[in-house]
């Protein structure tokens, strides 16, 4: 048994796919099978059960698999509190994320601190732009953002961007819907929705797409609170456009009830990244990119979370 094992059949069992754990791990399908097999062969059991569908872990191996995971974590704290015995930071840094991503930001920060107690961490929720512009500004030094796949306006320009994920804008609303049992819905489909949405550019532009083909949109309020938008989608007062990722990374949207679901836009859409935008020099680099591999960590272990 050995660590690169252990990572091959957690991101399996996360995504449920030999090959897009491939994908996602930058190995080859025959690397993770084989990888997978020895260590069935070493346990004396089935971890997956391998079809056409896809790679489903066993209802035995469970706990298994909870156990790599913890392990997985153990490691991952073992290279921090190395590298911090090492340099024995401390600083402060001041991060802000779109809205939507805040709970994730949380258990990174929380994670983080247990390993390196003397970085003061200060948080905030706020659109895309206000991020950018607190940067510029140097009232913010590191912040996850939106933005398209073909914006130039952050090359070369004295920002670094780094991003880690692709998505798009989907509908959010209650399971009780009418609209949550479609697997896709139309832009004419909307015409008689209320909205309750966050505030964010990308959305505003969708939404003047639609009050330009139907002549005026409904929106209930707009807001930056994720409460206040999951309050309103549950008791069905309206329905929410957003980016995919920060819906799936919400544990709000992500609760045991499944009281909340995503539905795909019927739209031609630019691709919007995800990712940390800083400024190019700073004087936290070392703590952002500490950050930054943390945040993706935990990001790494959440379901349904592309990369």
């Amino acid at each position: 048994m050995n660590i690169d094992q252990l990572v091959y059949v957690v991101e399996v069992a996360k995504t449920k796919s030999i090959s897009i754990a491939s994908e996602n791990l930058l190995v080859t399908q025959s690397t993770i099978s084989q990888a997978i097999t020895r260590l069935e062969d070493e346990l004396g059991m089935k971890l997956f059960i391998r079809s056409r569908l896809g790679a489903i872990p066993t209802q035995e191996a469970s706990s298994i698999l909870e156990k790599c995971q913890h392990i997985l974590d153990t490691v991952q704290d073992i290279k921090e509190e190395a590298t911090y015995q090492a340099e024995a930071l401390r600083g402060h840094l001041r991060l802000s994320v779109l809205p939507g991503a805040m709970p994730l930001l949380v258990q990174a920060v929380s994670t983080m601190k247990a390993v390196y107690p003397d970085i003061e961490f200060e948080l905030s929720e706020k659109a895309s732009m206000d991020i950018v512009k607190d940067i510029r500004n140097r009232r913010t030094d590191l912040g996850l953002i939106a933005m398209y796949e073909d914006d130039e306006r952050y090359k070369n320009n004295g920002l670094f961007f780094q991003p880690f994920s692709k998505g798009r804008l989907v509908l959010a609303m209650s399971k009780h819907s009418p609209l949550a049992a479609k697997k896709i819905v139309t832009i004419e489909e909307l015409r008689d929705q209320s909205f309750v949405l966050f505030n964010d550019e990308f959305i505003d532009q969708f939404i003047d797409e639609l009050t330009h083909m139907f002549g005026s949109t409904s929106i209930l309020f707009r807001t930056n609170h994720t409460d206040a938008i999951r309050v309103a989608l549950i008791r069905q007062m309206a329905i929410s456009v957003g980016h995919d990722y920060s819906f799936s990374l919400n544990s709000y949207m992500r609760s045991p009830m499944n009281e909340i679901v995503t539905v795909e836009l019927d739209m031609p859409q630019r691709p919007i990244l995800f990712g940390f935008l800083r400024a190019e020099v700073n004087h936290v680099n070392r703590i952002a990119e500490l950050f930054v591999n943390r945040f993706q960590y935990e990001m790494s272990k959440m379901p349904n979370v592309h990369s």
